[in-house]
């Protein structure tokens, strides 16, 4: 687990993997000594309305029997009832168990009710269902998580992830994210009124896995967040969120702005919303996670001495994080076709670059001013394997370039590439002398992490947790109260 100032509580990173369905062209090679220059190549005037008649009586709003609030017998008292969900696909297996009159999906429009007067062409109020994101998948003493709340993770769970997949994909597994996201929630609120008995099949099971990742790290922060509200002097509240609010308007939200491109507060708002959050969400998930994460502080000690016999018993007992592949480091120019307007100015940028290079301008400034490679601001130096893609074209050159050599310009699927190889190291086990330091940030969080688990286990015994994960009680229907986990 990484460790960020030894600030553990923190999201999972999870993303869910896809295949890439894109063909590769074959790499096209120009003489390799030198690169040649290319030249860059309303309504209708006059239309009327009608003029509308007189007004309608107002249709009179008909109350179904199935509102909460007048079910038969209950004399007029609200009932509660948890909501229920059925997952795409419940047909069949899942006809008979999962079978219950408010069986939804999270993606199911509230239907327009039949008045005395015909179809209504709108939905009547009785019949709109609450905003589904309201719905509560988990409590944390008196707090909440909301499907929305969950579901507003998504993104940063993307971004996170960022450079490590191909930008031209990031969108379809956000998509993803969030639809298997959205197909577990529903499973969950349909297992809750389904037989306690009720066998999983294999991809509810990986689902539900995901969900409850993703649950774990905001309870986390939740039981740290309300433990600090607990212990932290009411006048000094105040004082405290002023100073996360302050550093949320300095550090966050111009990064928000940016990754928006967003000119004005409500340009970053759209876009936050198109994401399905809120700058007011951001802000208040900021405040959680950033007191959760200095109240934690206390209760680690990361600098308890770490001695020499220990880096090695560590290093003896775990020799398969030792083990090293083979590596190559190598650095990239890019221009990527989807930035040009035409293959005769991408591959006109593409040797232009080269060509400076072999004047002598350094490769890594070169990189820095003018490639799109994933990268050009660390001067296009990367290290393979690395968790990127890299095509056919690309692989085969690295593994092939002699150290030092300029390639030839390469073509693939993504645009035009010049690369150079700077070393090259054969597959082996770290040596002890060359892993202490790994050894010792290894066993350091090794440590960090089971004071915050005792800490946190701690809290979770203290502490009233329920989520949509959790059985239903064996002799009810299931109800979003709160059970002791």
């Amino acid at each position: 687990m990484q460790n960020h100032g030894f600030l553990c509580v923190m999201w999972t990173a999870i993303l869910c993997t896809a295949g890439l369905a894109a063909g590769f062209a074959h790499a096209q090679y120009l003489p390799a000594d030198a690169y040649g220059e290319y030249p860059a190549a309303g309504s209708t005037p006059g239309f009327r309305q009608a003029v509308p008649g007189p007004p309608q009586a107002p249709v009179p709003a008909a109350r179904p029997g199935t509102w909460p609030a007048s079910q038969p017998g209950s004399g007029g008292t609200h009932v509660d009832s948890a909501p229920g969900y059925a997952p795409h696909g419940a047909e069949g297996r899942h006809s008979a168990t999962h079978a219950h009159p408010q069986v939804a999906r999270l993606s199911d429009p509230p239907a327009a009710m039949d008045t005395p007067h015909g179809p209504a062409r709108h939905p009547d109020i009785a019949q709109v269902r609450p905003f589904i994101g309201a719905h509560v998948v988990a409590r944390v003493g008196r707090e909440v998580i909301t499907v929305s709340d969950l579901l507003a993770q998504v993104p940063s769970v993307i971004d996170r992830n960022r450079g490590k997949l191909p930008d031209d994909l990031l969108e379809a597994q956000q998509e993803a994210l969030t639809r298997d996201m959205t197909r577990a929630i529903e499973e969950a609120f349909a297992r809750q009124n389904a037989p306690p008995d009720q066998l999983m099949i294999q991809s509810e099971q990986l689902r539900a896995q995901m969900l409850d990742q993703m649950l774990k790290g905001q309870i986390q922060t939740l039981l740290v967040f309300i433990d600090a509200q607990r212990n932290i002097p009411e006048e000094g509240m105040p004082e405290v969120r002023k100073q996360v609010d302050d550093g949320f308007q300095k550090q966050v939200v111009p990064g928000l702005m940016k990754q928006a491109k967003a000119g004005s507060r409500q340009e970053l708002e759209e876009f936050l919303r198109s994401r399905g959050s809120s700058l007011d969400r951001e802000k208040r998930a900021f405040f959680q996670r950033t007191l959760a994460e200095q109240w934690v502080r206390q209760y680690v000690n990361p600098n308890e001495e770490i001695t020499h016999e220990q880096m090695l018993e560590y290093y003896r007992s775990h020799p398969d994080e030792f083990d090293r592949p083979a590596q190559i480091v190598w650095e990239q120019l890019c221009v990527q076709f989807v930035d040009q307007p035409s293959h005769q100015e991408a591959q006109a940028a593409i040797a232009g670059m080269g060509n400076r290079v072999l004047a002598g301008e350094p490769f890594a400034e070169v990189a820095k001013d003018a490639s799109q490679g994933p990268t050009a601001s660390e001067g296009g130096r990367r290290a393979w394997p690395d968790e990127r893609h890299l095509s056919e074209e690309l692989e085969r050159a690295i593994h092939g370039l002699p150290i030092g050599q300029l390639s030839p310009i390469l073509r693939d699927w993504r645009g035009l590439h010049i690369v150079r190889v700077l070393e090259r190291t054969p597959a082996g086990r770290l040596p002890f002398e060359k892993a202490q330091e790994e050894i010792r940030k290894k066993i350091r969080e090794e440590r960090v992490q089971k004071q915050i688990d005792q800490y946190v286990d701690e809290l979770t015994r203290r502490t009233s947790v329920w989520t949509v994960l959790d059985p239903p009680p064996s002799d009810q229907v299931a109800s979003p109260g709160i059970q002791r986990r």
